[in-house]
């Protein structure tokens, strides 16, 4: 019988779930020649039943089916329908995940929104149920067995796809989506090597040049230094350490971003809102909680750059005050990463000031004291941090050029300090979704392995995969506060992600100590040819180098890590957002249980910085309803951004001052007074739409180069 139409590879899958619920086929299951049989007469499919082996070894890999128990009674495997699923809900939480970028924006908003009231309403089954198992589950171990999971299904994919009876557009797309999702959990959050994980490129892949592959041994060497907990979730005692707290300085920072337009009054009929005149204006407070026993010694315990003429002109400063027609040589793309990179490295001077522990008072100068736990508001990983940035001979490198060097900074205090302090970062919002694709995985699948059966069969997957880490772990952990007794936090497993993860050699790495110096010095040569060649117009950035080594990039390459963590420090109905807890460290230099100690240590301390000086909440309307999206943040970082609002607006009438009196000495116009000389805020909308606008090819050719 000829087919009407092509059959996909998804009309075969929902035929054979359905075959296989048929009250006389559902007990004892079928053979794939049964199955092949019966699938193809009904579809009127003409694929051969060696494709249909590939098909099933394809639906066992993603745990979609499973082998009879008493298959090798009659010589022959027979499947049946996993428990978990049935023939009308025949898609996995990985299907899921694949369409993800296939969804019109309005719908992504849609399901995101749905996905937290998904997480709310089975806070108190499923997620609490999964909160209770993952007490007694070795993170590395979870870890490692979704990676192995999710190569095999991508292995199988891959086999359907080679299969011209059985490749199609769809099927296509999924490998795509799966090549895509294992690149971001082994190279973008964990930096694996590929000597221990090899995706390898799709297109390499699909025509057979080369094959995915695991070197297990390998594999479970490098996720050693890479997760860290002794369970994915752990109780975190701080009750022993009032003496700790007592001496403990806590720090938080936090940086503001103001947009105007500045418009003369007296000549209205020629101002406007010119898109390439707004004026940017940023600055940065940094807060120091002073230690118990040291209380009350320092009146005024903030630093901040001084909102004086003299501090604004200072070249060192550079970044406080932007506008386009100061830097008329970048373009309005190199313009923009450069506004929204001066905001961190403002920020970053001042951190890296009171880190180092000289830092003086704002209003009398005395000398602040050096903190134990420092909290940055935000992501402590530089806001620009792409070689291809960072090389340029222009503002906007001299500007990215900064940013890294403060980083190198704060992490050369840490690497030489035998008791470091530790610098935080507390992320409120954030993209990324390592911990909730992990969460998720584990209730539709990971836990069958030590339970025997998904920990929920009914879990709607189509539902919770939307949801960011921030948010599901905060579900999560709200679940265990009735376990919680005084002094005690659960926290979950710490998951560690190299410096060029973030960079655009996220891939790089083919083995554990990978030589970065060789990698650099290799594309110095490469560079250097092409400018020879007459092919670049400009000297490579690294041929003014004296030391490779020594630079800057290739130093965070080569010795900065970041260590990402929840704490479950929130409940109620809903409980409220908490944000990703990170810290800055040097862990690949270390063996695994001196890093296993570090950092422990690490997170002990932030915990109990936290338990010290508190939380404040930070209110804001969820999208598109009437809830309030209530995030919780350490107190110090919000003590830090509401003095950073006050002298935003100090700068402003100051910078307005300073432009008033240079005019009348340039006797542009006659006369000018104050009132006639202002800057009209610029709506949040029209600033982020500019910045959208600039950035939109950038965002196109790498996705995941902005998730934080």
């Amino acid at each position: 019988m000829e087919p009407t139409k092509r059959v996909s590879v998804e009309d075969r899958e929902r035929a054979i779930f359905k075959y296989l619920q048929e009250p006389e086929v559902a007990e004892r299951g079928a053979t794939v020649r049964e199955l092949w049989e019966a699938v193809s007469e009904r579809l009127g499919d003409g694929v051969t039943v060696q494709a249909y082996h590939k098909l099933v070894d394809r639906l066992v890999a993603v745990d979609k089916l499973d082998v009879a128990a008493d298959s090798a009674a009659d010589g022959g495997r027979r499947f049946i329908v996993a428990p978990h699923l049935h023939a009308d809900t025949a898609v996995t939480l990985d299907d899921v995940y694949e369409l993800l970028e296939e969804l019109a924006p309005s719908e992504a908003i849609a399901r995101v929104l749905d996905a937290r009231d998904y997480f709310e309403e089975r806070r108190g089954d499923s997620l609490k149920r999964a909160a209770d198992a993952l007490l007694d589950e070795d993170p590395v171990d979870l870890v490692e067995a979704m990676l192995l999971q999710k190569l095999e299904e991508l292995r199988t994919d891959v086999e359907l796809l080679r299969d011209r009876e059985l490749a199609d557009r769809e099927l296509s797309a999924r490998v795509g989506a799966e090549f895509r999702e294992l690149h971001l959990l082994a190279y973008r959050y964990l930096g694996l090597s590929t000597a221990a994980f090899d995706v390898a490129r799709p297109e390499e892949v699909v025509v057979g040049r080369r094959e995915v592959s695991c070197d297990p041994q390998r594999l479970r060497e490098e996720l050693n230094l890479r997760v860290f907990g002794a369970r994915v979730i752990t109780p975190v005692d701080i009750s022993a350490s009032h003496d700790e707290m007592q001496r403990m300085a806590v720090a938080g920072s936090d940086a503001s971003t103001h947009a105007s337009v500045m418009e003369l009054t007296t000549a209205r009929t020629f101002s406007d809102e010119v898109g390439n005149q707004v004026v940017t204006f940023n600055n940065s407070v940094v807060y120091v909680d002073l230690a118990p026993v040291t209380r009350g010694a320092i009146e005024f315990p903030y630093y901040s750059v001084p909102m004086t003429r003299s501090a604004l002109d200072d070249r060192s400063n550079r970044g406080m005050v932007l506008a386009p027609f100061m830097f008329r040589y970048l373009s309005e793309s190199e313009y923009e990463h450069m506004a929204k990179c001066a905001t961190d490295v403002v920020q970053w001077r001042a951190d890296e000031i009171v880190f180092l522990g000289t830092a003086r008072s704002l209003r009398d100068g005395t000398l602040l004291p050096r903190p134990t736990v420092h909290f940055r508001d935000g992501t402590i990983t530089p806001q620009e941090r792409e070689f291809g940035h960072y090389k340029r001979a222009n503002e906007y490198g001299d500007m990215v050029r900064e940013g890294i060097a403060h980083g190198r900074k704060v992490l050369e205090k840490i690497l030489v300090s035998e008791k470091p302090p530790v610098f935080a970062g507390a992320v409120k919002a954030t993209q990324a979704r390592f911990f909730s694709v992990l969460l998720n995985w584990y209730i539709a699948k990971g836990s069958r392995r030590r339970l025997g059966k998904p920990l929920d069969p009914n879990w709607d997957m189509t539902r919770a995969a939307h949801i960011a880490d921030n948010e599901a772990m905060s579900f999560l952990l709200s679940t265990l506060e009735d376990k919680r007794k005084k002094g005690v936090y659960y926290v979950t497993c710490a998951v560690m992600r190299p410096f060029h993860t973030l960079t655009e050699y996220y891939r790089a790495p083919d083995k554990p100590d990978y030589d970065w110096v060789d990698h650099f010095r290799k594309t110095l040569e490469l560079e250097r040819r092409s400018y020879e060649q007459g092919l670049a117009s400009e000297l490579p950035y690294l041929a003014t180098v004296p030391d490779i080594a020594d630079d800057d990039f290739v130093f965070m390459c080569r010795k900065a890590d970041y260590v990402a963590f929840y704490v479950g420090h929130t409940a109620g109905e809903p409980p409220p957002v908490a944000p990703r807890y990170e810290f800055l460290e040097g862990l690949r230099r270390l063996g695994v249980e001196e890093a296993r100690a570090r950092v422990a240590r690490n997170v002990r301390l932030v915990v109990s910085a936290l338990h010290r000086t508190g939380f404040s909440a930070d209110k804001e309307h969820n999208f598109l309803s009437k809830k309030f999206l209530v995030k919780i943040v350490p107190h110090v970082v919000f003590d830090a951004h509401e003095k950073c609002k006050a002298l935003g607006r100090k700068l402003e009438a100051e910078l307005r001052s300073i432009v008033i009196q240079n005019l009348q000495v340039l006797k542009r116009i006659r006369t000018v007074r104050g009132s006639e000389i202002k800057f009209v805020p610029l709506s949040i909308r029209r600033f982020v739409e500019r910045y959208a606008r600039a950035i939109e090819e950038e965002r196109k050719r790498d996705p995941d180069k902005f998730t934080r």
